[in-house]
């Protein structure tokens, strides 16, 4: 049986899904594919697997919430967590693949997954292509090239936030092959025992809802600015990150409930600052895509030729189980290792104090918050604590007066005392 793959990765949804649209186009039936090797969630730069159990709960309900679309629509969802190679062998023994389209992803991981799977196709003849669909903004529609893009984030924006943004991609009605995979998601991936997630769970269904709430029935978009570096509290945030890590939800469904609410109900500087904010991910991601493996350098983009700090395993181990001097630094790493989430404001303020009061390697820290976070995302995550550190696309070093961020983001010490002794 002839079929057209869709690689899935980066992209766990059926709705505004431009893999999915392409390969609509053509007569082939389409088996979607999600290919998460054992070996890449183990990976470490120092000592951290790169994914730990809460990103593996979250990623695990977003598949088998995917699984569940694809059989109400009669289609399946193949998944490995074996390498490339061996998840296509056995793959190519049941279907004959004509072709394989997926979602370009900007991380090191999964460029590395990519050109593997280009090299096994290749063997076989097989057509591959990747499309681009994880941005706000499509690199077509940007002033510049990639690989010109400004290294300002200011500069960035002022060119690009008046370009047009993308509609959700409209999907046409999709043959989906019906072969049954060998093995399901439960029992593909194990997860562990104690399913720690509390931040964003389940599929595309819970994305919307979570959406639909913030927007339309609380109305809390309307004091975004004002709320969403506040440590604690109901709605202070869109806390939409998750789905946008694993590609439940698009950039630009997002953008067109913000706009759609505009229009209807209310526009202000809070609403204006989702789409900011958007754009800010947007600047990260091309610049990831620019910057290659400099992006994982110590000197970073600023070439930085200084040495490495000497690593002290009793700072940073008190940096990571909440045991410093700082009761709101505390407070947040207890947070975060119980639960795989903190606040934006949160994550500037424990990372300025383990590069600039610990004086410790950025990308240990960085290490961590890949390891622990459910909205980890390789652009995001490592342009931050690069910005942090003053070597990403400026060398203005950031550092915080961790009592001052206490007082204006938890007035009423509600969140330390919550998180303090966790």
């Amino acid at each position: 049986m002839n079929v057209t793959v869709v690689v899935m990765n980066g992209a766990l949804r059926l709705n505004d899904n431009k893999a999915l649209a392409k390969a609509s186009g053509f007569k082939e039936p389409v088996l979607p594919l999600v290919i998460f090797p054992e070996s890449l969630w183990k990976k470490t730069w120092f000592e951290y697997p790169s994914m730990g159990p809460h990103r593996q709960s979250v990623l695990h309900r977003a598949m088998l919430s995917l699984e569940q679309q694809l059989n109400e629509v009669g289609g399946t969802l193949w998944a490995s967590n074996q390498s490339v190679g061996a998840s296509l062998k056995h793959l190519m023994v049941t279907v004959n693949v004509v072709r394989i389209i997926g979602t370009h992803g900007v991380g090191a991981y999964e460029q590395q997954m990519q050109q593997e799977i280009e090299q096994m196709a290749n063997q076989s003849s097989i057509l591959v292509e990747w499309v681009w669909d994880h941005t706000l903004l499509h690199p077509s529609q940007l002033p510049f090239s990639i690989d010109n893009a400004p290294r300002s984030f200011s500069k960035f924006r002022k060119q690009c936030e008046a370009l047009p943004i993308e509609p959700p991609v409209a999907v046409p009605s999709i043959q989906y092959s019906r072969v049954q995979p060998p093995l399901s998601v439960e029992q593909v991936f194990q997860v562990p025992a104690a399913d720690v997630a509390s931040q964003g769970t389940g599929g595309e269904a819970a994305a919307m809802a979570h959406l639909t709430h913030y927007i339309w029935e609380s109305k809390a978009i309307l004091h975004y600015k004002n709320t969403r570096n506040l440590s604690i509290g109901p709605n202070v945030s869109t806390k939409c990150s998750v789905w946008l890590s694993t590609g439940v939800l698009s950039p630009r469904t997002i953008a067109h409930e913000v706009r759609l609410f505009e229009r209807k109900v209310k526009r202000n500087e809070s609403t204006y600052w989702v789409l900011f904010e958007l754009l800010w991910r947007d600047f990260f991601q091309f610049q990831c895509q620019r910057y290659g493996m400099q992006w994982y350098a110590f000197g970073g983009l600023q070439g930085l030729a200084d040495a490495p700090p000497t690593y002290n395993q009793y700072v940073f181990e008190s940096w990571v189980n909440g045991k410093t001097n700082e009761p709101f630094v505390n407070g947040h790493m207890n947070e975060l290792r119980q639960t795989g989430y903190m606040s934006n404001r949160g994550r500037q303020v424990v990372a300025s104090y383990l590069i600039h009061d610990c004086n410790q390697d950025w990308r240990r820290g960085a290490e961590v918050f890949e390891h622990y976070l459910v909205d980890y995302d390789v652009a995001s995550n490592i342009g931050n604590w690069m910005y942090i550190a003053g070597c990403g696309n400026s060398a203005t070093k950031r550092i915080f007066n961790i009592q001052n961020q206490q007082k204006k983001y938890d007035p009423g010490n509600n969140y330390v005392q919550k998180w303090l002794n966790c």
